[in-house]
């Protein structure tokens, strides 16, 4: 069986000095392959000024195109038909070799095992008309690509995936920046902050969470989030999650009753909210934990 391309190579080895035509990477029996650039010019028989040229050949503008994403480090395009096969590539980094092997091929044959999952929920979106942004890691695992999927053009079945490599690129990506805000924010917040699993067990907790408990970060990632909680209370907050698993709700905002490991009782306002998939399937959790009397005074009451 003719073999394919090795994604686990990652997104190094740019191979930029052929044109798009020349690599494979265009779809076959476009003619773009051979060199040869039609004139353009002046209508035949048309004379004067105003003559109005031909419209330049589509071929020409295609491998023009091409040409310059090749020439553009960090920057690749693959165009994708319904079945999520690759009908031309540009810019892609596989080598002129193995990109013309990803003609036919599944989009996400193009990227590492790790990438894939997230990258086929956005192909998916762009078949149904939307236009997604996910980040992407690459071979080593780090999160240094982003992908941008979005439908073709009017009429024409199938769409578009944009891949920035972000560290070739400067590290502009808005999506990358807003992760890195979040991550900064949750850490250093005065707010008790924690992800939980489906299940109501801590994933992460915040420093000030901690020490809003008593309790080393460690002690508390991996447990129930109601064994911190008074025993009176631990029903009725799994009962709440329960509802926003079900999607009845998906966020609630209590007063809790948590227990300092010093045993006295920390009273809380806590907002529960949501996570879900792209199916809207509930994931995990997010809570925000703040001291009850400090709330009260930030509230005025």
């Amino acid at each position: 069986p003719e073999p394919g391309p090795d994604p686990e190579r990652g997104w190094r080895a740019r191979a930029r000095r052929a044109p798009w035509g020349t690599r494979g990477g265009r779809g076959a029996g476009d003619g773009s392959a051979t060199g040869e650039t039609p004139r353009t010019g002046p209508r035949p028989g048309a004379s004067g000024p105003h003559a109005t040229p031909e419209p330049p050949d589509p071929s020409v503008v295609a491998a023009a195109l091409g040409g310059a994403i090749d020439d553009t480090p960090g920057l690749s395009v693959l165009v994708f038909d319904r079945e999520l096969r690759v009908r031309a590539v540009a810019g892609i980094d596989l080598g002129s070799a193995e990109g013309a092997l990803l003609i036919g091929r599944p989009v996400v044959h193009a990227f590492p095992l790790a990438a894939r999952r997230p990258l086929a929920a956005a192909l998916a979106a762009a078949l149904e008309g939307a236009e997604r942004t996910v980040a992407l890691p690459d071979a080593e695992g780090a999160e240094r690509l982003e992908a941008t999927c979005r439908p073709a053009v009017a009429g024409v079945p199938g769409g578009v995936c944009v891949v920035r490599d972000l560290e070739v690129l400067g590290g502009g990506s808005l999506l990358v920046e807003a992760q890195r805000a979040f991550e900064i924010t949750f850490r250093h917040s005065p707010i008790g902050q924690g992800l939980l699993s489906r299940t109501g067990r801590w994933l992460r907790v915040n420093g000030a969470l901690a020490e809003l408990l008593g309790r080393p970060e460690e002690e508390l990632v991996g447990a129930e989030a109601v064994d911190a909680m008074h025993p009176e209370d631990r029903e009725d907050e799994r009962e709440r999650l329960r509802t926003l698993v079900d999607g009845v709700d998906d966020h609630y905002v209590v007063g809790t009753r948590f227990l300092h490991v010093d045993g006295h009782v920390v009273r809380t306002h806590t907002r529960m909210t949501r996570i879900t998939d792209e199916d809207e399937i509930a994931r995990g959790f997010v809570a925000q934990v703040v001291d009850a009397a400090a709330w009260r005074r930030f509230r005025g009451g």
